[in-house]
């Protein structure tokens, strides 16, 4: 029976505690909407840095593949150029021999030049009229020119 009166007592006494408090004080209030903020912004700012970093990476990787691409297809060139002539600044003449489907030697010339804007290369096969053209202007800086050269 003891047990039960104590139990009795504290009771009333725990719901006249709550009952006096029934909301949030202002200084309440405003740490925890201090903390939101924080936490938003700082997940906001690390949103935006790994959007830069993506796309800084993706410009990468597209400037390093043309540049592979580029020197596959230049080096080919080379391989089979019997003659080398550099017209004037940034244009290259290749002449190349390569086999023909039928298996005999045929003669080629190819020009590799910088475009008009300054932003990629271009090749030019003489006798096919095949032209490819590798444009950097995407991936490179702004303000910044493709330099092409050929040392002879």
């Amino acid at each position: 029976g003891l047990r039960c009166t104590i139990k009795k007592a504290v009771l009333p006494l725990k719901k006249k505690l709550y009952m006096k408090r029934r909301g949030f004080t202002l200084l309440e209030i405003l740490i925890v909407s201090g903390l939101v903020v924080t936490v938003i912004s700082c997940l906001f700012l690390l949103y935006l840095s790994y959007g830069r970093t993506s796309g800084e990476q993706t410009k990468e990787q597209e400037y390093y593949q043309k540049m592979a691409q580029l020197e596959a297809r230049l080096k080919q060139d080379l391989r089979s150029a019997v003659a080398l002539k550099r017209e004037v600044d940034g244009v290259y003449t290749l002449e190349t021999i390569r086999l023909s489907q039928a298996g005999t030697p045929e003669k080629k010339v190819v020009v590799y030049w910088v475009d008009e804007e300054g932003y990629g290369v271009e090749r030019f096969d003489a006798e096919s009229g095949e032209r490819r053209v590798w444009d950097f202007s995407g991936v490179l800086e702004e303000g910044k020119r493709f330099v092409f050269e050929i040392e002879i």
